[in-house]
């Protein structure tokens, strides 16, 4: 009888399914900002990076649970006047870097290859500057304490070995305005505004 709890205690951890992923991944971030710009105001998007470690928990062979802990750079380039003869268009950079939780559900399809994500991200900004014409502010305070995005996305899994490599495609959407009030510097400014954009991301995953 101990023989036999002796082998199967050793064999046990071949006949269950891995359980629980890890990993880490980084990619490149095309943010900027949505709403309603102020007159003669545009956004365009300006590139950060990012960087995530993975902790996952797969629920079956079709669904796992996701926390992806990342430093993320984001923000949006700022359009004020116009591109004309006379040369009045100015062009600032909000540049601001988070510290995200996004949780996630990730859905396999048949072929084990393809995947898709869905999920929130809670994001606490760090840092946030605005700068153009040869100066830079800080606006940190100006600021919400936490913005929430939707994202969804897609991506393929391939094995090579031990880990998987992972490939994603991102679009994340903020539900919050994360300025709710005008900012004037006499040069630009910043209305209710959302932060949006894409991420493309590589990494590596090992299941547990």
């Amino acid at each position: 009888m101990k023989k036999l709890i002796i082998l199967l205690f050793l064999f046990l951890p071949h006949m269950l399914p891995a359980q629980f992923v890890t990993g880490f991944s980084a990619g490149l971030n095309l943010g900027t900002f949505g709403g309603v710009a102020p007159a003669n105001t545009s956004y365009s998007s300006r590139s950060g990076l990012n960087f995530n470690a993975v902790i996952g928990y797969r629920i079956n062979k079709d669904f796992t649970l996701t926390l992806q802990p990342a430093y993320s750079q984001r923000g949006s380039t700022i359009n004020v006047g116009e591109d004309s003869f006379f040369d009045t268009l100015k062009v600032y950079s909000a540049k601001i870097n988070f510290l995200t939780l996004p949780i996630f559900v990730r859905i396999n399809s048949d072929n084990r290859i393809t995947y898709f994500i869905s999920g929130l991200e809670f994001a606490v900004p760090l840092s946030a500057t605005l700068s153009g014409d040869n100066n830079s502010a800080d606006v940190l305070s100006s600021m919400n304490k936490i913005d929430i995005l939707a994202t969804i996305g897609m991506g393929l899994r391939f094995s090579i070995g031990k880990p998987n490599l992972m490939v994603e495609l991102r679009y994340y959407q903020g539900l919050l305005n994360f300025n709710s009030e005008n900012q004037d510097s006499g040069k630009y400014y910043l209305e209710d505004i959302k932060n949006l954009g894409f991420m493309v991301m590589a990494g590596l995953e090992w299941e547990l």
